[in-house]
């Protein structure tokens, strides 16, 4: 098993985009919120069942939501709307849209990519935010917690 180079949790998304082509377009904490949401379900850790992982990485990427808005990560940067469809180039030529990631996803985590992804992208060098950016990060908290607690009403913690 790779996990150095395109780890197979990272690039196995039906979309055939790898992880980290999209969030090598943001700031480190919705990034990294983002990348939890992606493997969340995907990646192995010895000793923990398949769901225990996956409530582990989700609680992950809350910790990252929680940190941006604790550190003023919101406050910091320009805010505007970017268009719902907003695209991120990709290495090979194509674009990738939220709707073509988030559509692979559970009903609550694709709330969750939808509500990160216009928040936290550097846009022409500047990083940018919604207008409702604190709606949608506590949107995505939201989102990711009831996930949580249908995977936990399945006997795990």
């Amino acid at each position: 098993m790779e996990n150095v180079n395109h780890p197979k949790h990272y690039n196995q998304h039906p979309s055939g985009v790898e992880c980290i082509d999209v969030i090598r377009n943001y700031v480190c904490d919705i990034a990294n919120a983002i990348k939890y949401l992606w493997r969340a379900g995907l990646k192995e850790d010895c000793g923990m069942t398949a769901v225990e992982k996956e409530i582990e990485d989700l609680k992950k990427s809350v910790w990252y939501i929680r940190d941006f808005i604790q550190n003023g990560g919101y406050e910091k940067y320009h805010q505007r709307i970017l268009p719902a469809n907003y695209v991120f180039l990709l290495p090979d030529g194509g674009f990738v849209r939220c709707k073509d990631i988030a559509c692979y996803y559970v009903e609550d985590i694709a709330s969750a990519i939808t509500c990160l992804w216009n928040n936290g992208v550097i846009v022409d060098g500047r990083v940018e935010v919604s207008d409702s950016v604190f709606v949608d990060l506590n949107r995505a908290i939201y989102s990711i917690e009831r996930r949580i607690e249908e995977l936990s009403s399945q006997g795990i913690e």
